[in-house]
């Protein structure tokens, strides 16, 4: 019979939460209409009268919390929409038309607008604390202890010349909803951009809790329609906020700039326009412009900096030319038509792919290896005691001998 209810109810347009918490209300009422059963066949057991039992019943039946909150304000999806929209800030994301894919069908994205999210998050007293303190915070001299410290930030114009607005991270990365194996593996992958404020505490900011939702996007999408489409309405808002800003809750007008666009190297290649073949590119460096040869010659080579110059002259021989990528660049980014910002500089390295996933595990590695066979400090089983008394959450066992 479950089984019928449940196949039944897919049928409907209800949503996966209004599902979920009828049958929890299913459930739970089934019990406690068994246990009110119970006890009033007890208290008929004691002879008491039937008017009673019942208002005892009822009584009962009416200081049921799930029951209650369920038939009121939060009793169904539409009902609990409006509620949160009335008190809390809720954003509404717009339905973007992007336009026809190669079979016809329509296709969409969805925008948080980023200007009309700023005032309700610096609107938070915790927000707002943590605004104040950035703002009084001084950098030592080398001493890296946030981002504020970097030359980037120091470097901004807007940043120097309107001291309290706001630094805007942006966060980029695809995931897949559906199985990642398989036939359907990149057909409902989907693009995400989020958000965060520089201006609030790095062991915050590092939460996932703290990021804002901006851009939802299929990934198939994004390669057909292309990054000004794509990222029209964002980049809308990352100008407006450089030349008018928005209206903070104390009333005054505060500017936001974008200082960093992070991702993984392959989605940050992307946004800034640079070539994604890191096998075979000449010239495979964002930061750069070592160049293939010469860095199999000398893996510790560096080459000339990229700057918003040279960049902007690759551009340039890349449209007057029939070539496809010069310089390891084969598109001007759309984030360079902001007034503040340039990918040259405004795309971080990813300490999660480059360290911790990349040179961190080989080199330890070799280090924990030297200092076992070679320098003779301890033994592979005093590591591997150590590491097992460790208190720490899961374990693991060093195989290397």
């Amino acid at each position: 019979m479950f089984y019928l209810k449940m196949q039944a109810k897919m049928l409907l347009p209800a949503s996966t939460i209004h599902y979920i918490i009828e049958e929890f209300q299913d459930l739970h009422s089934s019990g406690v209409h068994n246990v009110l059963g119970k006890l009033f066949d007890k208290l008929t057991a004691f002879d008491i009268p039937e008017a009673s039992i019942n208002n005892i019943i009822q009584e009962l039946s009416q200081n049921d919390f799930l029951t209650q909150f369920n038939k009121g304000v939060l009793r169904s999806d539409k009902t609990r929409k409006t509620f949160f929209k009335e008190n809390f800030s809720y954003i509404e994301p717009p339905q973007i038309y992007l336009g026809c894919d190669r079979t016809g069908k329509k296709r969409f994205l969805y925008y948080v607008p980023i200007k009309k999210n700023l005032k309700p998050l610096l609107g938070q007293p915790t927000v707002q604390e943590q605004y104040k303190q950035s703002k009084l915070h001084q950098s030592k001299d080398m001493l890296l202890e946030d981002v504020s410290d970097g030359q980037n930030v120091k470097d901004n114009l807007l940043l120097q010349q309107y001291p309290s607005s706001l630094s805007l991270m942006l966060y980029q990365d695809a995931f897949e909803v559906v199985n990642p194996l398989g036939p359907g593996k990149t057909k409902h992958k989907i693009l995400a951009v989020y958000m965060t404020l520089g201006e609030i505490l790095p062991h915050n900011r590092s939460s996932v809790d703290t990021m804002q939702l901006v851009v939802l996007c299929r990934e198939a999408d994004f390669k057909t329609f292309g990054h000004n489409k794509v990222f029209a309405s964002l980049i809308a808002d990352l100008k407006d906020l450089e030349e008018t800003g928005f209206l903070a809750a104390d009333g005054n007008m505060i500017k936001a700039v974008l200082i960093a666009f992070l991702g993984g190297n392959l989605g940050s290649h992307c946004i800034g326009g640079f070539t994604e073949n890191f096998s075979c590119s000449k010239h495979f460096c964002r930061y750069c412009l070592v160049d293939r040869e010469g860095f199999i010659n000398n893996p510790l080579a560096l080459g000339p900096k990229r700057t918003a110059d040279n960049y902007k002259d690759s551009i340039e021989i890349l449209f007057t030319t029939d070539q496809s990528v010069v310089n390891g660049i084969k598109c001007n980014s759309v984030f360079n038509s902001l007034k503040y910002f340039h990918v040259c500089s405004g795309l971080p390295p990813c300490l999660g792919h480059d360290l911790f996933e990349g040179v961190v595990s080989g080199d330890l590695s070799l280090y924990i290896d030297t200092l076992v066979r070679v320098e003779k400090h301890f033994t592979y089983n005093e590591l591997n005691r150590a590491i097992a008394k460790f208190k720490h959450i899961g374990s693991f066992i060093l195989r290397l001998q």
